[in-house]
Parts: C-alpha cells; structure tokens; sequence
C-alpha cells in the first residue's frame, strides 16, 4: 500500500495531521530542499540509505533510519539511485508532548528493524484522520506515542550490546522497582560497583539514555497517570512521584510534557 495524502482542509485540535505517505517512491537524483523547513514536525523513515543534511553536515543514512525534524529547520535529504521513504507532518500540544516523552533525539538518524512499524501505524493513523465523523485526536497522539516507542526500543536495541552486563541490569531493577526512591547517580553507581563517570557511560550504551534521564522518564510516566485521579492534589501527585518540590515537579514536567500537569489534567 504506497501512498501520500494531505489535509483537504486545515486540520484542527491538539493532534493535527497535515500529510502522510507510505512507501513512497523517490526517482533517480531526486533531492528535496526546504530551507526553511516547515511549521510542523516532520517524521520520516528511510527505507533506502539516503543522502541526508543534519547539523549542517550531509551524511549518508543507511537504510532503515528513522529522522525526525523540529518545526522550522530545514529539510534536505535524496539520493542518486532510486529510493523510498515513509513520513507525516504533524503539530499540536499532544504532538509536541508525544515527541518530546518518546526518547528519541531530533535531527539524528535512529537504526529501525525495518520499514514495518512506521507502515503500520501510518496507515493506521490514516484510516483515524479519515474517519467520516472527524478524527480522536486521542487515537492520533496514542497511535503516534506508540510508534515513536517502538522506534525508540528498536533504535536502543540496535545500539545496545549484544549481552547487557548483569552490573546494569540490577541497577535497573532497582530504579524500576521503586522510582520515587531519592536516588543519585552516585547511589546508582555504587550498587553497580563502578565510579559514576563509568556507570553513566556504561548504562547509556545499555539501554541507550542517561540513568537520571531513565528514571525521569519513569517518574514523569506515572505522574501523568496520577493526573487522571481528581481526588489527588498537584502536591500529592509530586510527592507518589518521587518529587518533594511541587514546583520543580511542575518545571520538569512542563519540560518533558511540553505542559502543566494542569494542562495535562484539564486536557
């Protein structure tokens, strides 16, 4: 099923949609260039290894890679032989949010298992967009947030060792068993039996994020859930988060959201 499609009409809501193709084929030379980018976020993956402009530097991205540009940065990518490629500009507060939870860094090429999961979710959020009674943008952040996390598992998996040290793996029980505990990177560091320099490099090439980062994720992941509970203050929800600041809660989650966990109750 190859493909592109774009909004017949500007698209509303949280989760907008601006277009979307699956596996669609480039010609021979074909080079796009947008020097100013759009307004919308651009995701795309490569099925072909690709000629690709990131950072101000052109780089060859092999085949199956996964791109991610940032509203207004320029877009340029091609290749001399004929290639293919998945994609779809997207904006909104829940696209902003679902972006920025999913792990994956912008303007980088992310190692995918192949095309597979990008053509699935694609085509799903397509048949939600064109539904008869008008999208959930809902469906259209969930769907997103879930390929983005399978990208970012697959990415991690490409780049993680083949055996994790045992050393990481209990270091990783022991945040993912209680993450409100007040850990450190030193704490972390001493139950791995290593110095925290070596522990920070050692568990990013294990599971592909920082130690702090990682635990964040998780307190940030349970925060948001605590939020459907009306019965539970901001202060409560801090406090089951592992934050005893309100206000630093609030910083962090603004930062990792791209809203207030106001916002996020209320939306």
């Amino acid at each position: 099923m190859a493909f592109a499609w774009y909004a017949p009409h500007p698209p509303r809501g949280e989760a907008r949609v601006l277009g979307l193709g699956i596996d669609e084929a480039m010609a021979p030379g074909r080079h796009l260039d947008r020097p100013d980018g759009t307004p919308e976020w651009l995701v795309m993956h490569f099925h072909d290894a690709v000629d690709v402009l990131l950072d101000g530097t052109v780089r060859r991205v092999p085949a199956q890679s996964l791109v991610i540009w940032p509203p207004g940065t320029r877009h340029w990518f091609g290749c001399e032989t004929r290639w293919t490629h998945s994609w779809m500009f997207c904006a909104g507060a829940r696209v902003d949010a679902s972006i920025r939870a999913s792990g994956l860094a912008t303007m980088r090429p992310h190692a995918q298992a192949s095309a597979a999961t990008a053509g699935r979710y694609l085509a799903q959020i397509h048949a939600e967009i064109t539904r008869p009674l008008g999208a959930d943008p809902l469906v259209v952040e969930g769907l997103l947030a879930l390929w983005l996390r399978e990208a970012f598992r697959d990415a991690t998996a490409a780049a993680a060792p083949s055996v994790i040290p045992a050393r990481m793996l209990t270091a990783r029980h022991l945040i993912d068993a209680d993450p409100t505990q007040p850990f450190t990177l030193k704490r972390l560091a001493q139950a791995a039996g290593l110095s925290r320099s070596q522990f920070s490099a050692e568990f990013r090439r294990s599971f592909g994020t920082t130690p702090i980062r990682y635990l964040l994720d998780l307190r940030m992941r349970r925060a948001r859930i605590l939020l459907t509970d009306r019965s539970l203050t901001i202060g409560d929800i801090a406090r089951r988060s592992g934050f005893s600041d309100p206000h630093y809660f609030a910083r962090q989650f603004r930062a990792h959201f791209a809203m207030s966990p106001r916002q996020s109750r209320d939306g």
